[in-house]
């Protein structure tokens, strides 16, 4: 059996909603396990429906301050890169009950991240 790929995709400027988990709101329409790449976009905020392992969170020069709200026990784990913010605006990471865990040789980079956030 051929192995899995990890895919690579990029958050939309204008998505539908500010729901990571949905791929109608990337490009290629995939929910990313490679590298989540964002750069400029009208949605900033975004919520979980499902837990994500992936390779990092990639932000492009420009790109705006993204918020990540981690709650109801939907999480994200990375492998290898972790954050890497080409930005001059830090991610901001909302954790309540929800893992965030940086595996391998992965960090977190310039991100602020707010424990129990919201409870």
């Amino acid at each position: 059996m051929p192995s899995a790929f990890a895919q690579d995709a990029t958050w939309l400027s204008n998505p539908g909603s500010g729901n990571f988990s949905s791929a109608a709101n990337w490009t290629p329409a995939t929910v990313p396990t490679g590298f989540a790449t964002f750069g400029n976009s009208s949605t900033t905020t975004l919520t979980f429906s499902g837990s994500r392992n992936l390779d990092g969170f990639v932000f492009d020069a420009g790109a705006p301050a993204f918020t990540f709200n981690l709650i109801s026990g939907f999480g994200v784990v990375f492998h290898t890169d972790g954050i890497v913010n080409n930005s001059a605006n830090a991610p901001t990471f909302n954790v309540s009950n929800s893992p965030l865990r940086f595996d391998d040789t992965s960090s977190a980079g310039n991100a602020i991240i707010n424990l129990n956030a919201g409870t």
